[in-house]
């Protein structure tokens, strides 16, 4: 489920997209992004905390 951010009408600003992280990782603890030619790792410790490296 995508959530946005509601904006008034006379902002002009785009709206920030909202994720879950279980959509991002569904049943994993750990995921790659690639950005700009680069490989992150996005993981979830033990204590339900997100850490990214590269």
């Amino acid at each position: 489920m995508e959530i946005k951010n509601k904006a008034n009408e006379s902002d002009i600003k785009r709206e920030t997209r909202l994720l879950e992280s279980s959509q991002l990782f569904g049943s994993d603890n750990e995921i790659m992004i690639r950005h700009q030619g680069s490989v992150y790792r996005l993981r979830i410790t033990r204590n339900g905390k997100l850490i990214m490296n590269k």
